[in-house]
């Protein structure tokens, strides 16, 4: 009997680490006023009811709940009917207990009552009903493979066949698609070492992504004990496992970029041989920075299929290993490297050293696979080259890492594979190389296959997986897919179908399967287009920023709740109606109180002006065709018109032209903001690929319980919700917003630009239709009672909420067989 949240798929998501009391149980009477259990039935009135309330529970609430999972049936108990003060209760002797349970109706000590009438029949009815299921078939026996699946002795869940993984199963081996989640374990207001030590967390996760038809799960790095506790714990109950696919990652601090720098590489085969440990149920590790720690005492390795050795490793930390250890090599019984460069030697040596620690400690071998992205394949990609002539010089094709130098020795039973983050967006020849063009599906052109299989061609020695692969959301663009799939900017429902369309492709090139990146969205990631304007940099866990694609890539949005309440409101007797600001850690609410769909349907045009800081600076003039006046500088502008409503920077705020501080102006000019995402490239014919920039930033119209939708005109109201980063606000939590007056020619570093705090916002706007302006707001020419203070935002008031990703890999997930 496990004691877990209640709730079915639909309806589980807004539980959190910290849940209420409420939360944890199902608060419904049945209309009988009797909730049948099996072969028992609690009476919820009369007798019954004195019983519940005797032992603490309120009217109405039923003592236990069946939910009939995925993972199978889970009752709920809502107390603890297994306490009783009667010595004998332990035992349960023969006939005695029903004597008790006859008893026990009109006991005259109330505290066995409950014990008697309630949890004896029904812990007979539960055992009897699970010996049923033991008698037919259980999960446990059907996955867990014998101790020695091995001619030779060596037990193994998963291996290698050829070019494909099979797990044994039933006693048999059985062909594997891996169909995956990668799971970051980063909650809103967390970095990413402050991983949750909280099981039932993680089982309720495990329980929806098997609901979602996945088969696998990917950690990066070594969870908390708790997580594989929850994981033991789902698989011994579940119809079907969730298998895992531990990663065991390298400290991203190389000494002079050197892998086989002496500390830097025992401290890494260290932590392989303490990670097994962990898995197998066999560690204890002192706390520890950055890192996990505590008791491991659960054994997973029969949950394991592979173990992933390494990480993205970056161009440069392969030059210098491979120029400070030329000649180096590995020959190793399990894995070798005997004509290869001193990187690829080094890697192979780390996946053997776990083979044989295993072998040597548990007599069991899990297939292993070396981690690596397109950056160090070793395709010469004539799109990444410079006017010099040298593609050394372009970061994307300057070094190279091919597993095929990578030998499997024979006593090698579980094999070796590749594990690679492949995305249809970067690095950048994945936009200009010609040849993916020639690639069709289904669907049409679709150049992410292209570089599918000539990744694979140029690598076919061992099988390969994609261990990452996503699309994100998030308002804003990093770079621009011809195809369409962008890194970020992408609606919900668009990303969906990318994302199926995608794993499609993966399944048509025959590799091992594919891991989706990533379960939820995490607060504390960063990608290059944003970092510079997230200050101070250390702060940024602790709010959402919605223009980010990386922090926008989950399947399941991670988002701040809807305010409720407004901290402003700001009456308008005119056209334009009230005002109402609201706020969280990702959005600024503007409410407005009109006809604005009837206004917009009719030709009208809403130009909505925001002044983030110093009343004196910014533009005046909202166009240059009109001559209507702003009561303060504005910073931005909002134009909605024809169905469409786009943001507009003043040119000196204008992050896409290196413009950081506002200026006053009175012209009536704003711009498009619009930053580079595809640098300029040359060919290696000579032939020139121009630069590419972001779409200009656009708001979507929809209702709100989607991350994309951004405006909302319906009834007698106009609603904005506004991305903070997008209108320069560096810290929501302090409003302090980006001020730097010095010239650059690309976008900073990391907390290097000036920032001041806001002294309020201000916001006004016109009504317009037919060139003529209709009413403004406010209606004087001053901005006093319309500069509102910073709101109080709390970075914890945030829920979970599937996106339409989820449901479009449950729906092909339950096709992949």
């Amino acid at each position: 009997v496990s004691v877990l949240p209640s709730g079915d798929s639909e309806t589980d998501w807004g539980l959190r680490d910290r849940v209420r009391y409420e939360d944890w149980f199902t608060i419904a009477e049945p209309e009988s006023g009797v909730r049948r259990i099996a072969d028992f039935s609690i009476d919820a009135t009369n007798e019954g009811r004195r019983l519940l309330t005797e032992a603490g529970i309120p009217p109405g609430f039923p003592a236990i709940t069946l939910n009939n999972q995925d993972a199978g049936q889970v009752y709920f108990m809502a107390a603890s009917f297994g306490a009783s003060p009667d010595r004998l209760a332990s035992l349960i002797p023969a006939g005695y207990g029903a004597f008790k349970t006859l008893l026990s109706a009109v006991a005259a000590d109330p505290r066995s009552g409950p014990f008697w009438k309630i949890y004896v029949p029904f812990m007979r009815s539960v055992t009897a009903e699970a010996s049923r299921v033991a008698a037919g078939k259980t999960a446990l026996a059907a996955t867990i493979p014998p101790q020695n699946s091995d001619p030779e002795g060596v037990a193994l869940l998963s291996r290698i066949s050829g070019k494909s993984m099979e797990v044994m199963q039933s006693g048999v081996w059985k062909p594997f698609i891996i169909k995956g989640v990668n799971l970051g374990l980063a909650l809103p207001n967390r970095w990413f070492t402050d991983m949750p030590r909280d099981a039932a967390l993680y089982h309720r996760w495990f329980r929806q992504i098997a609901a979602m038809n996945a088969n696998s799960v990917r950690l990066y790095t070594l969870a908390p004990p708790e997580f594989y506790q929850a994981l033991d714990d789902f698989n011994r109950s579940a119809l079907s496992p969730l298998y895992l696919l531990q990663e065991i990652w390298p400290d991203e601090e190389v000494p002079s970029h050197n892998y086989l720098e002496a500390a830097y590489d025992a401290a890494y085969e260290a932590e392989i041989r303490l990670t097994l440990d962990a898995l197998h149920g066999a560690a204890t590790i002192a706390e520890r920075r950055g890192r996990a720690w505590g008791a491991y005492a659960t054994d997973v390795s029969d949950w394991t299929i592979a173990y992933l050795v390494g990480r993205e490793l970056e161009p440069l930390e392969i030059e210098a290993t491979d120029k400070l250890n030329k000649g180096w090599t590995y020959s190793g019984r399990y894995l070798s490297v005997p004509a290869g460069s001193p990187s690829e030697a080094w890697l192979a040596r780390a996946c053997d050293t776990l083979v044989e620690y295993e072998y040597a400690t548990w007599k069991r071998q899990t297939p292993t696979a070396a981690v690596g992205w397109p950056v160090l394949d070793p395709i010469t990609h004539p799109s990444e080259w410079n006017v010099e002539g040298d593609r050394k010089l372009e970061y994307n094709d300057r070094a190279e890492f091919n597993i095929d130098r990578i030998e499997v020795g024979v006593a090698n039973k579980a094999g070796f594979f590749g594990a690679f983050h492949i995305y249809p967006n970067y690095p950048d020849f994945m936009n200009n190389e010609k040849s993916y063009d020639a690639y069709t599906d289904k669907q049409g052109r679709l150049r992410y296959g292209g570089y599918l299989r000539e990744f694979a061609q140029a690598q076919s020695r061992h099988p390969l997986l994609v261990a990452e692969f996503g699309l994100a959301n998030g308002m804003a663009t990093a770079h621009i897919s011809p195809d369409g799939y962008d890194h970020g900017g992408m609606s919900e429902d668009a990303s969906a179908k990318g994302i199926a369309r995608l794993m499609d492709a993966i399944v048509a090139e025959k590799y091992l399967g594919g891991i989706v990146f990533e379960w939820i969205d995490e607060w504390a990631k960063k990608t290059w287009t944003t970092e510079p304007f997230m200050i101070p940099y250390d702060a940024q866990v602790h709010w959402h920023n919605m223009i980010d694609p990386e922090q926008n890539y989950g399947i399941i949005a991670m988002e701040a709740r809807e305010p409720s309440q407004p901290f402003a409101r700001l009456e308008h007797p005119g056209l334009a109606g009230s005002l109402a600001l609201r706020a969280n850690v990702e959005y600024l609410y503007l409410d407005f109180a009109f006809d604005a769909a009837g206004f917009l349907s009719s030709g009208g045009r809403i130009l909505i002006g925001l002044d983030t800081y110093d009343r004196q600076r910014g533009q005046f003039r909202y166009a240059k065709d009109l001559e209507a006046l702003s009561p303060s500088g504005m910073e931005f502008l909002i134009d909605i018109v024809d169905g469409e409503a786009f943001l507009k920077a003043v040119p000196e705020y204008n992050i896409a032209s290196y413009h950081f501080a506002s200026r006053t102006r009175k012209d009536g000019i704003f711009e498009f903001v619009r930053p580079i995402v595809n640098k300029a490239r040359v060919r290696r014919d000579g032939s020139k690929i121009a630069e590419l920039r972001a779409e200009r930033l656009q708001f979507r119209f929809g209702d709100f319980d989607k991350s994309d939708a951004n405006i909302s005109a319906s009834g007698t109201s106009l609603k904005l919700r506004l991305p903070w980063n997008a209108l320069s606000v560096s810290d929501p939590l302090t409003l302090t917003v980006i001020d730097d007056a010095r010239r650059f020619d690309t976008f900073p570093g990391r907390d290097e630009l000036g920032t001041v705090k806001s002294d309020g916002l201000a916001v006004s706007a016109l009504l317009i239709k037919d060139g003529k302006v209709l009413d403004t707001l406010p209606a004087s020419g001053s901005p006093d009672g319309w500069v509102v203070p910073p709101p109080a935002l709390d970075p914890d008031d945030w829920q979970e909420r599937p996106k339409a990703a989820y449901y479009a890999l449950k729906e092909l997930f339950g096709q992949l067989q």
